[in-house]
């Protein structure tokens, strides 16, 4: 099992990386294929000076949904209301930082997602 870890709120939080969670953020939230695609396209455009409005977009919701999901994954007995404050206490644009890494653990084979370190930037 592919885990990352992730600074959220000065606590260390394990997501891992599994089929069965990339089909809880498909049922959430929206298709985790769709959702990097998206991110992408947004960045590519943003980098020409386009604007792009993309078809999945992060939310205050989504986000700890998606964070949620993954440490469920990896064992956490955490409750969702718990990863909500440790989101807002983290900041939630840090903690759409540690979901889209999330989202790009679960489509992205294991060899390529060896290398990129964790959401933190720890290895």
């Amino acid at each position: 099992m592919r885990t990352i870890t992730a600074l959220l709120a000065e606590r260390d939080v394990e997501l891992a990386a599994t089929f069965g969670a990339s089909e809880d953020v498909a049922k959430a939230v929206g298709d985790p294929l769709l959702i990097v695609r998206e991110m992408g396209i947004e960045a590519q455009m943003q980098e020409a000076g386009l604007t792009y409005t993309p078809k999945w977009s992060f939310t205050v919701a989504n986000v700890p949904k998606i964070i949620h999901i993954g440490m469920r994954a990896a064992g956490s007995k955490a409750t969702l209301a718990e990863v909500q404050d440790l989101a807002f206490d983290h900041g939630l644009l840090e903690a759409r930082e540690v979901a889209s890494e999330y989202l790009a653990a679960l489509v992205t084979p294991e060899s390529a997602a060896a290398g990129s370190g964790n959401a933190d930037g720890k290895k």
